[in-house]
């Protein structure tokens, strides 16, 4: 058998470089399914950083960002950071005379990865606001994916304050949910962006830990007090999702799919967490005499159309949210004339 030649091994070579190279664009440059259970999870494209009082924060500097995301043959979501960090357009640090401010913190949900520029559900609320007679509202988006309440209170009582807001909005509880099966106490179990990785959770395990319940308890109500401190309003809200929506036995064909974490955590696991977490938010709330949303119960007797997985709205899901919030605020407003 003759022995292959220094040129036919070079050629092989080459042409197995050039075959890495197509696959590495393919995959870099090929647009993903805009009904994809990951679309609304973290968007690579954006710039994180590492923080001490939260797991992490946008850089102070602009970032306008196409994301893989194709929602039409050449439309991609784009996401725009303005220069404090924060999704949406600019704003200043000194609130304009006559506003009203309003911060909304949260994680993903809030944050809207699904939605391009100016149709996040925090930017649909400014403008619902406008129109239904509070001419001079000014939402700012302080949503980051993978944040929890304790990164919310991080923010809040290390810049956010700054900020001169009203009123302060907290909504969504599943990242503090998933912390609940584990013992562990949070400083010891969350890390700071890219500063080591975080245990990956077990699919059988749906025992619930004293521990991270009490942790999520205590950083409700210290947003609650400090959000007072600062002289805003808080307002909080049971967290709307598709476990709610859907009873065992009426759940859609896709509901699987649209389940996503069910690979890391069981049904049972989540539905008594959300049970847990909503007790929490109410109790704090009437303990506290703090205004509550029960959005976990009012928007989904509303529309059951309304999600992209378990939590993520649809285009639908955010008109619900942030119309129900805009009436809950203008509410509010009145009373304290």
């Amino acid at each position: 058998m003759p022995k292959p030649t220094f040129k036919k091994i070079a050629q092989v070579i080459i042409l197995l470089g050039l075959l890495i190279i197509f696959i590495q664009a393919y995959m870099q440059f090929m647009p993903r399914r805009a009904g994809s259970d990951k679309q609304a999870i973290k968007p690579r494209e954006l710039v994180y950083e590492p923080s001490v009082y939260a797991r992490s924060h946008f850089p102070q500097h602009t970032q306008d960002v196409h994301s893989p995301i194709a929602i039409g043959p050449e439309e991609r979501l784009q996401y725009q950071i303005n220069s404090h960090g924060y999704r949406g357009p600019e704003f200043s640090v000194q609130k304009p005379e006559g506003a009203v401010r309003i911060m909304v913190y949260g994680g993903s949900t809030v944050f809207d990865a699904g939605a391009s520029n100016d149709e996040d559900w925090p930017r649909r609320l400014e403008r619902y606001l406008r129109l239904d007679g509070v001419p001079n509202a000014e939402v700012i988006n302080a949503g980051i994916p993978g944040h929890n309440a304790t990164d919310a209170l991080g923010r809040l009582l290390t810049e956010g304050h700054h900020f001169q807001p009203d009123y302060v909005i907290l909504y969504g509880s599943w990242a503090d949910i998933k912390d609940f099966n584990s013992d562990d106490y949070l400083i010891r179990r969350r890390k700071p962006l890219g500063l080591g990785k975080e245990p990956i959770p077990d699919p059988t395990q749906s025992g619930i830990y004293p521990n991270p319940v009490q942790q999520y308890r205590l950083s409700v109500e210290t947003f609650v007090d400090v959000a007072r401190n600062i002289g805003a309003q808080p307002l909080l809200l049971t967290q709307s999702r598709l476990l709610h929506a859907y009873p065992p036995d009426k759940q859609p064909a896709d509901f699987d799919r649209r389940m996503g974490f069910t690979r890391y955590y069981s049904m049972a696991f989540g539905l008594e967490g959300f049970r847990i977490a909503d007790n929490i938010l109410k109790t704090v709330a009437r303990e506290k005499k703090a205004p509550l949303i029960d959005a976990a119960n009012i928007i989904a007797e509303r529309n059951k159309k309304l999600y992209i997985d378990h939590i993520h709205f649809t285009d639908e899901g955010r008109h619900q949210i942030a119309s129900l919030i805009s009436e809950v605020l203008r509410e509010l407003m009145a009373n304290e004339k």
